[in-house]
């Protein structure tokens, strides 16, 4: 017995054969695509008639159907709007959230596993694609393997936001199109069979993308495209040796699979009979049986030209939705992102090649003439790239390359870059460096503070010395020596520090995921006046890392300790104890005045007044926000810890947790609202706060003044020092 549903099916089914293809044809002329790579996309489309008009004996897509863009480059990309399956489409292991996930190609001599190389596929006549490849053929054990850490990098990246996505497509569906760029990835069977599927893989709607398959329940059968678990839909008896891995064939019969899901209800089966499953899993996804979807069809010069490069300019719509992003992105993949628009802004005026470019973004080893230009070790060939990338955020007064940077970052006129600015393009640099070290980056905080707020103004950039040559230099203390070792200290010491764990900067908040005990708070400036103040040791220091890096090609070894003379002492390990207990943070650097006999220059009025406002600034984005979201993101952990547990995420205790919570909870709320009663005071001339902190009330009260904390905060912060960061005691 079957009943039937008496509400409207959403789900069109297949279509009509000869229409699709038709479009596939439309697809391919203007795309330059084969037909069969263009049956596999013509495939998802609903209603494939609506995007066509006839043109003599042949069929075109519509003009109305095709828009022009561009995405902050000289490039314009032909964007196909269309409605589509809502099954259609594949998160992509590239997006700007989940890369970083994976080791990057530029980080000679590091483990993990890379992205596989995306190339640009050429047509008949030798003319560029919009349509990607994997360079090389790829195992479908690596294949799983690669699906697996994307999922569970996609997974930490949408860890904390702040609403329900699945919970919105369910109820609303897709309203915004997803865009989608194709491309033909290479596999192998374990039988040596070769094979290619058309992935119609997500450049803007990563996330929503995700969220539609898992929501239609098929997200875990599919894998890049094509979908080997479809059987679970099919009909009792069904053959199922169809070629899953052409969509031209799998997408029609996933389609007329959803359409019955939908209206039939045998009776006479179990509950938990696979065919009620697929039954309820479309009904409940009714919404997303249709979304809007975009297709990236040709990408074109201003002479209306290919480009050559397909693989290189295909991320600019995602690049740019994470540099003016509508969810909240990692900093580190919105810095990386900056980076990658500032450089593809260099090669777009020809100021950079595209191969150096790849390469200092990340997304490719050094090119040959770099390598062969006398690299010993692993941290001369990352150096290399290191000082290109401040050169190519600090160009300093060179023609065309500062305009450059200043307009792609949006900044002010240059004369009115002020402390956040320079901050700003040190995170950058400080990101897009940590890259090329490994899979898992530093704090791009570990510079702040650095460079004086007038470094761009300016016009500051590096020298041309190489890390060896200011090592080299900064050993011989009556020709430069102080000098090479500050600016090897500026440009490169603590990134070198931080990849080896002996200093890391923090988000600027106390108790935000970070282990506190036996820590101290420093600001980037007090570690390198730490250093500066024992030069010997902090440059036996350096280059024993660079020993350690190894040669080319080669593995790292473990940073050996060095003694005061900095000659490395066998069978020891130098960690972030050692370093502090060297370096501590007190020290004075022995150039400096005796601050009993010299008194340092008092700050005006207005000079004091600028530093009190920036400081004012910088507390609210560097500290309430990042401690607001800690706290949520602690709430979040706790509630997933009690529900594993089975458990209350809080109880009324003989400590009364609860009733503290909620006395701290009213005066944060008191708080916010005595913030802008203080902002509209603060602008007004001879401004005098009357408004008091309930916060800091509750603190005396509960926590008690003379409690002994397990961290002590750094000295107050010289003017060019405005970031901290701990570092163990």
């Amino acid at each position: 017995m079957v009943t039937l549903a008496t509400e409207q099916n959403p789900y069109p089914g297949a279509d009509d054969a000869v229409w699709t293809r038709r479009l596939a044809l439309a697809i391919a002329d203007y795309s330059g695509w084969t037909i069969e790579t263009a049956e596999d996309i013509a495939a998802y489309f609903v209603r494939p008639k609506n995007f066509l008009s006839r043109s003599g004996d042949r069929y075109q897509l519509n003009t109305a159907a095709v828009s022009k863009k561009s995405f902050g480059s000289t490039v314009t990309h032909h964007i196909l709007t269309a409605r589509v399956h809502g099954f259609m489409g594949s998160p992509t292991e590239y997006n700007e959230r989940v890369r970083s996930a994976f080791t990057a190609p530029a980080a000679p001599g590091a483990e993990g596993m890379q992205l596989p190389k995306l190339v640009t596929q050429y047509g008949e006549a030798g003319e560029p694609l919009a349509l990607l490849q994997t360079a090389e053929i790829i195992d479908e054990d690596d294949a799983r393997t690669l699906i697996a850490q994307s999922a569970t990098a996609m997974g930490a990246a949408n860890k904390h936001r702040p609403w329900d996505l699945h919970g919105e497509l369910l109820l609303h569906g897709q309203e915004e199109p997803s865009m989608h760029a194709v491309m033909q990835r290479r596999f192998r069977a374990k039988d040596g069979t070769e094979y290619v599927v058309t992935d119609p893989m997500a450049i803007i709607g990563n996330n929503r993308s995700q969220a539609r398959q898992e929501c239609l329940g098929i997200l875990e059968g599919t894998h890049f495209g094509f979908i080997p678990g479809i059987e679970h839909w099919m009909p009792s008896g069904e053959e199922t040796d169809t070629e899953y891995s052409r969509s031209a064939i799998w997408v029609p019969k996933m389609a007329r699979l959803l359409k019955q899901a939908w209206e039939e209800v045998p009776s006479d089966l179990p509950p938990d009979h696979p065919r009620r499953k697929a039954h309820r899993r479309a009904r409940a996804a009714g919404q997303l049986a249709v979304v809007p979807a975009q297709f990236i069809l040709k990408v074109t010069d201003p002479d209306g030209n290919p480009v050559q490069h397909f693989e290189r300019v295909v991320w600019e719509p995602n690049r740019t939705s994470h540099r003016r992003q509508p969810l909240q992105y990692d900093p580190h993949e919105r810095a990386t992102a900056e980076v990658r628009a500032v450089l593809a802004a260099y090669v777009d005026q020809g100021i950079l090649a595209a191969a150096e470019a790849e390469w200092l973004a990340g997304d490719a080893p050094a090119p040959d003439e770099i390598i062969s230009m006398g690299a010993a070790t692993n941290a001369d060939l990352r150096d290399l790239r290191d000082l290109r990338l401040w050169k190519v955020l600090f160009p300093g007064n060179r023609s065309g390359s500062a305009d450059l940077v200043h307009r792609t970052l949006g900044e002010p006129p240059v004369r009115q870059t002020r402390l956040e600015h320079v901050r700003q393009r040190l995170r950058l640099v400080t990101a897009a460096i940590s890259v090329g070290y490994g899979p898992e980056p530093w704090s791009e905080r570990v510079n702040d503070g650095q460079l004086s707020s007038k470094a761009i103004a300016d016009g500051w950039t590096p020298s041309d010395r190489s890390a060896a040559q200011l090592l080299r230099a900064a050993a011989r203390p009556a020709s430069g020596g102080p000098e090479a070792l500050e600016e090897f200290l500026i440009t490169r010491g603590l990134n070198w520090l931080a990849f080896h764990g002996l200093y890391v900067a923090d988000r600027g908040s106390i108790g935000m995921g970070q282990k506190t005990q036996g820590l101290v708070r420093r600001s980037s400036g007090n570690v390198r006046k730490a250093l500066l103040s024992n030069p010997a040791q902090a440059l036996g220091l350096f280059r024993e890392m660079r020993r350690a890096s190894g040669k080319i090609g080669s593995r790292s070894s473990p940073v050996r300790q060095v003694d005061e003379a900095g000659a490395p002492i066998a069978g020891t390990v130098a960690d972030a104890h050692w370093f502090l207990e060297h370096f501590p943070k007190n020290a004075r650097n022995a150039s400096d005045p005796d601050p009993g006999q010299t008194r340092r220059r008092q700050p005006t009025k207005i000079e004091l007044l600028h530093t009190a406002r920036e400081k004012f600034v910088a507390y609210t984005f560097d500290e309430l926000l990042p401690a607001v979201k800690g706290t949520f993101d602690a709430a979040g952990d706790l509630a997933l810890a009690a529900a594993a547990a089975g458990q209350p995420a809080l109880d009324d205790d003989a400590t009364g947790t609860s009733e503290r919570l909620n006395r701290a909870f009213i005066a944060v709320r008191q708080d916010a609202g005595h913030l802008q009663v203080v902002l509209n005071d603060l602008k007004a001339p001879q401004a005098i706060l009357t408004e008091e902190s309930a916060s800091a009330l509750l603190i005396v009260q509960d926590i008690g003044e003379d409690e002994d904390l397990d961290y002590e905060y750094a000295d107050e912060p010289d003017e060019d020092d405005d970031a901290t960061g701990w570092a163990a005691s």
